[in-house]
């Protein structure tokens, strides 16, 4: 018997199936792309008219700011950021003039996480903080903490530790 190719209502019942199949693949796909997860929470211990930097981060690309200030001493401030995809999240916070905790690495898959973020003031009073414009998003922030000069007791004899440069390479040569 000859061949006669395929009837018409074989390629129709082809067609419908592939259909089906781009559809459903194409509902998947959408599906995990507008999954959402919300992180908020509160900051505490910030000072009236004092400022913090929290940055929400997934890699070198994709971040996020929010600055918020004291606004009355002590009150807790919130803060939220809705709209991120699934994935590994890292949330730090930046508060000159306190001591704050390290960054949260979240674990995103279409859920709301609710951070605390708690802010002590720093009481070392030789702490040095700078700020410069570099023409990017956030600028560049540089801050230190002055070390106060040390004394080493050496046989019941105090002897006065260097602190420059040329005289740590002299203790070491």
């Amino acid at each position: 018997m000859p061949y006669r190719g395929f009837r018409e209502v074989d390629v129709f019942i082809f067609a419908v199936v592939l259909n089906f199949i781009f559809f459903i693949l194409f509902f998947i796909s959408t599906s995990s792309l507008s999954a959402q997860s919300i992180v908020s929470g509160v900051i505490k211990g910030l000072k009236q008219g004092d400022t913090a930097t929290i940055k929400i981060q997934k890699n070198a690309e994709i971040f996020f700011f929010k600055r918020v200030g004291g606004i009355v001493n002590n009150a807790d401030i919130s803060y939220s950021f809705p709209n991120l995809s699934i994935g590994k999240w890292a949330l730090s916070i930046d508060a000159k003039g306190y001591l704050f905790p390290q960054a949260k690495v979240l674990d995103l898959n279409n859920n709301n996480v609710d951070v605390t973020i708690t802010l002590t003031p720093s009481i070392q009073a030789n702490f040095n903080y700078t700020w410069q414009d570099d023409s990017s998003f956030v600028g560049h922030a540089q801050q230190s903490y002055i070390n106060d000069k040390v004394e080493i007791n050496v046989l019941g004899k105090a002897e006065k530790v260097p602190d420059d440069f040329n005289a740590i390479n002299a203790l070491f040569l």
